[in-house]
């Protein structure tokens, strides 16, 4: 193994580069974190925190500590924001400390960081508080201690990699494919194998699922809810279908940028010429692949989110940093197209990163959709064949839905005020996200819910019996297909002149609600 310093003035040149780049994006993340509304999942995961549990129905429970710890001075977006913030930052230093030991170069360290956010999905990751922040660092925390234990054999690295798989595991359910990394690479490792005939790896697996114990107890206590939620989540038809791959693909070609799983791809054809593969790309591949093979198995027959294989990422852009640099820095004649595919990788990557950013902050896509039906509008003129762009809706801005809800629940705060016994109200949207998003900002003790059909987190909150006979609020976001008249039959009467609520930022449009006013709950949620 190289030593873990930097031998030569680049190298000690590119260490300060990492830990100046790590700093400035951090700081840079938490100057964001302040200044953005909360999404539809952070607000939903800081009503975990308000109800702490060690199980919820989408996920285990690690956000909702992580949030409550971060919390105890306000729940500001910052606040709520600064746990998951951290625990990317540690992410990177354990990502560092792993290029180290297998490489012994800063440069790769340097390098890969860079690599991982020309990724624009680990900048809004990195940002959030999402239940990937503490996955994303047991998961890191799991592969370098782990790497530490085949090469050194120390009990207290073994010891470790068991609490990193429980805390990844009591993070996000992803964290089950961690054995399949490890037992894959270890089955097809010389050097590794010896470690599948003793007990350490048994032991640390067995460590990491007693550490995951209280969420088992928790779901056999609720029905295991959260297992059946997540084995049908994303199942779909369960039929391939072409649409759906081409989804998948587009999901990952945006949240990675187009060229990286294209050079990632040219990596591992390089490296499979140039047998034997190296023992650290054996592990950073086994450490990945399963993970892209196993949702993209998944994408063939039913849906998957573009962030849900991004944990595998940890040890693939390692891989392909480590590539990319032996290409371009060797003599050959493929040297000067490595370069130039690293070049428009990563002008690409940066685009796309801060034109993410860029949205986010201000209300850019309305201008640049109207520029472009502009244009859809001239060339109808000339070919009517071709149909015009149409009009833009504020909902096309995904980013709208960061802002605004403190103002939409200050109208229904003032709605409440003026019903019959504000006391037996509550309120309820037919997402329970908008639900949470709303919740945020309600007078505290105000009962909140969804009653549409499915299984979420709030028919665990929300006894529909115990609240037959009471008034309601419904929040109406355009998200119902038929509008109030879904929701008739669970309410002795619902007036039919609802309260128009416009909710505006920077001056432009960006949702529109209606409430409507509810009296006589029969006590049940949608059939």
């Amino acid at each position: 193994m190289r030593s873990n310093r930097p031998s030569s003035d680049a190298e000690r040149r590119y260490a300060f580069g990492f830990w100046l780049v790590l700093a400035g994006l951090t700081a840079v993340r938490l100057t964001v974190a302040a200044q953005v509304g909360l999404s539809a999942d952070e607000a939903h995961y800081l009503m975990y925190a308000r109800r702490l549990a060690w199980g919820y129905v989408d996920h285990p429970p690690a956000i909702a500590f992580l949030i409550r710890a971060t919390t105890f001075a306000g729940e500001s977006p910052f606040f709520v924001r600064l746990g998951g913030i951290l625990c990317s930052a540690l992410s990177f230093v354990l990502f560092r400390r792993l290029a180290l030991l297998f490489f012994g170069r800063a440069r790769l360290a340097f390098w890969g960081l860079v690599l991982v956010h020309l990724m624009p999905y680990t900048h809004a990751l990195s940002i959030s508080a999402v239940p990937d922040a503490p996955l994303n660092m047991f998961w890191c925390g799991a592969l370098l201690s782990f790497a530490l234990a085949v090469r050194r054999g120390a009990w207290r690295w073994w010891f470790l990699t068991g609490l990193c798989f429980g805390g990844a595991l009591l993070s996000k359910y992803h964290a089950a494919l961690l054995p399949v990394c490890f037992l894959g690479y270890m089955g097809c490792s010389r050097a590794a194998r010896v470690w599948l005939r003793r007990p350490q790896p048994y032991v640390a697996a067995a460590l990491g699922l007693l550490v995951f114990l209280p969420n088992v107890l928790w779901n056999a206590a609720h029905g295991w809810v959260s297992y059946a939620f997540q084995l049908s989540h994303g199942g779909g038809s369960g039929q391939f279908d072409v649409w759906k791959v081409l989804n998948v693909l587009g999901g990952q070609l945006l949240a990675a940028s187009p060229l990286v799983p294209i050079l990632f791809a040219c990596a591992l054809i390089t490296v499979a010429r140039g047998r034997p593969v190296r023992e650290a790309h054996g592990y950073l591949l086994w450490c990945c692949l399963p993970v892209f093979a196993f949702f993209g198995i998944i994408g063939l027959v039913g849906k998957i989110l573009p962030h849900w294989p991004f944990v595998g990422w940890w040890s693939g852009s390692l891989f392909l940093a480590h590539v990319c640099v032996t290409q371009t820095e060797r003599a050959h004649r493929a040297r000067t197209r490595w370069r130039g595919a690293c070049l428009a990788g990563s002008i690409l990557g940066l685009a796309m990163s801060v034109f993410m950013y860029v949205a986010v902050a201000w209300p850019v896509l309305e201008p640049l959709h109207n520029g472009a039906r502009r244009l859809s509008l001239r060339l109808h003129r000339v070919w009517p064949g071709l149909r015009p762009l149409p009009a833009f809706d504020p909902k096309y801005d995904l980013s709208n839905d960061l802002y605004g809800w403190d103002q939409a629940a200050a109208c229904v705060n003032r709605a409440l005020a003026d019903m019959p016994d504000q006391a037996r109200t509550f309120v309820f949207c037919h997402r329970f996200y908008s639900t949470s998003q709303l919740n945020v900002f309600l007078w505290p003790g105000t009962q909140v819910t969804s009653l549409r059909k499915g299984m979420s987190q709030y028919r665990l909150w929300f006894d529909a019996q115990t609240h037959q006979g009471w008034d309601a609020l419904f929040v109406d976001e355009g998200h119902v297909t038929r509008g109030v008249a879904r929701y008739q039959a669970l309410f002795e009467r619902i007036d039919p002149v609802p309260a128009p609520v416009r909710i505006s930022r920077r001056g432009r449009p960006a949702r529109d609600l209606r409430i409507y006013r509810c009296y006589g709950f029969r006590g049940r949620y949608e059939n």
